[in-house]
């Protein structure tokens, strides 16, 4: 749980002991304990779904340019997720190294497997990815900053993202170099952008750290990919 979610929680906890109190038969016989019941039910789903929001960690990919045209937008999407999952996953796994309790590889990867939440196809190509589905405390967690993995590799992923680009076109920048195992992974995807004449938007939305986003163009990518190709 979040300090923002503490409260809501106690408050879904007491609910559904109220509700336990309806069970009784004669609740269906009295019209006034009937629509108590009902509203009780419905503020329970609302909280529910208040507390799933606000603990779900998400990352939106806008893309803009040709490629967000017709027939290339899928295709072109699923390229550019598919690297960044690949960065993420790397950087997981590095995240994880020091820890004498890390679980199996393929734990980590389902942990910070981003899965499919909307897509939209006006005016841009929109993707929304969410982790995996669960409370926050069944999250597998990054010990260093008590953060869940996947909020933490995607943040590390778009920040090592930002600090070479930045330092690339001659910016100062905080030194947040990648893990060596996710640079191919960030290589296929500044190629994937570079080659084409596209505007890409991360915004990370996680429920512990603070958000971040990021711009990359075109330009962008072809100095990115410069950059990784120098390490």
């Amino acid at each position: 749980m979040t300090a923002g979610t503490d409260r809501l929680h106690e408050q879904l906890s007491a609910i559904g002991e109220a509700l336990e109190a309806f069970d009784d038969p004669v609740t269906d016989e009295l019209a006034g304990l009937r629509l108590m019941r009902s509203t009780s039910r419905e503020r329970q789903a609302h909280l529910q779904s208040t507390i799933t929001e606000s603990e779900t960690c998400s990352l939106e990919l806008a893309i803009q340019g040709a490629p967000a045209d017709g027939a290339l937008a899928v295709p072109f999407a699923l390229e550019v997720l598919g690297a960044l999952q690949d960065a993420v996953t790397a950087v997981a796994g590095r995240l994880l190294d020091d820890d004498a309790a890390a679980p199996a590889a393929q734990h980590v990867t389902a942990a910070v497997t981003l899965h499919l939440a909307e897509l939209s196809t006006k005016e841009c190509v929109t993707v929304t990815l969410q982790r995996s589905p669960g409370p926050l405390t069944a999250q597998l967690v990054e010990p260093a900053s008590g953060a869940p993995l996947v909020e933490r590799a995607l943040d590390r992923v778009l920040a090592a993202l930002e600090a070479v680009g930045d330092r690339a076109s001659g910016s100062d920048s905080d030194d947040v170099a990648p893990p060596a195992e996710a640079i191919p992974a960030l290589q296929r995807l500044a190629a994937v952008v570079a080659a084409e004449p596209v505007e890409l938007r991360l915004a990370l939305a996680p429920a512990i750290l603070e958000p971040r986003e990021l711009t990359l163009t075109r330009a962008d990518a072809q100095r990115l990919a410069a950059a990784l190709t120098s390490r």
